[in-house]
């Protein structure tokens, strides 16, 4: 029993991990990083950040413009043109 045991310990078991260290879980790893997280970032790139940012462009920064030109850059020139130039006009005629 002591050297079936031996045995079991020194052979068996360092070929068992050995061969588990070496080749599985090289494998999973390789399976892993190649295909799994790589379809991951792919998908992650592709869908979920072309969404955010198609999203983030059409909606956002559509509607900051849109309040921007409408309202702010309207509202400047309104008063530019108002004020500013009826003053400069009634100065200078």
């Amino acid at each position: 029993l002591i050297f079936v045991f031996k045995f079991w310990f020194q052979y068996i078991l360092i070929f068992v991990f050995k061969f588990w260290f070496q080749y599985i879980l090289i494998f999973v790893f390789k399976f892993w990083f190649q295909y799994i997280l790589i379809f991951v970032f792919k998908f992650w790139f592709q869908y979920i950040l072309i969404f955010v940012f198609k999203f983030w462009f059409q909606y956002i920064l559509i509607f900051v413009f849109k309040f921007w030109f409408q309202y702010i850059l309207i509202f400047v020139f309104k008063f530019w043109f108002q004020h500013i130039l009826i003053f400069v006009f009634k100065f200078w005629f």
